[in-house]
């Protein structure tokens, strides 16, 4: 009995490591939350690397396809191809296709703020976070 027991305490533990050490490979996000107009977001996990975002000029692009790839449109600010980090996400309310026009800024690492707005479905694609590391490149 008592080696049963011991068997059975063992394989928990080593499930609970195991789901423990899973969780590591994904970077966590903030969301599952509700943002400032009120639009809840799914806690969808965000891709564990920076992202690169292709930024379109002109006309908002087609909605986001990839995790990984964001489509985003310039709205305000000078788009300078580099690295930058999210200061914010908001405006994220679908629209009658189930589709989010989120509107995020951005800090270019040399200061700068962009403005950008992300055509994408939350359910299947996570919103960028606010802290978020990305790499911005010209479509």
């Amino acid at each position: 009995m008592n080696q049963a027991r011991t068997g059975i305490v063992a394989v928990t533990l080593a499930a609970v490591a195991i789901a423990g050490a899973s969780t590591w490979t994904l970077r966590p996000t903030s969301r599952g939350s509700v943002d400032r107009d009120g639009v809840a977001h799914p806690a969808a996990p965000a891709p564990a690397s920076e992202r690169m975002l292709l930024v379109f000029r002109g006309a908002e692009p087609s909605p986001t396809a990839t995790p990984t790839l964001p489509h985003v449109a310039p709205l305000t600010g000078t788009f300078v191809a580099g690295e930058a980090t999210v200061v914010s996400d908001d405006n994220c309310a679908p629209d009658e296709a189930g589709i989010s026009h989120c509107s995020e800024v951005l800090r270019l690492d040399n200061g700068i703020r962009l403005s950008v707005r992300q055509p994408h479905d939350m359910m299947r694609i996570p919103c960028l976070e606010p802290g978020e590391r990305v790499h911005l490149q010209a479509a």
